[in-house]
């Protein structure tokens, strides 16, 4: 989740309680880098952070994370 303004207090009380799980972050200068017209917007990054998709549709994510799913579970079970 990346948060488009300052990291002000308040947001950061807001976001204390997300999942660990989530990368949470703010860039103020986030419109140099990330299309803001549309938003909220959907991007896939690499395991280098590099944007690999960008505005994605959520029937594009689902299938996404469907194929990564039944991929994690094939290399599982091997």
């Amino acid at each position: 989740m990346i948060n488009v303004g300052e990291a002000t207090p308040k947001w950061k009380e807001e976001v204390a309680d997300y999942p660990y799980e989530w990368e949470v972050g703010s860039a103020p200068d986030a419109a140099k880098y990330i299309d803001l017209r549309n938003m909220p917007n959907i991007y896939l990054l690499d395991n280098e952070h590099k944007v690999v998709l960008r505005n994605m549709s959520v029937d594009q994510l689902l299938r996404i994370c469907e194929n990564l799913n039944l991929q994690q579970n094939t290399t599982t079970k091997e």
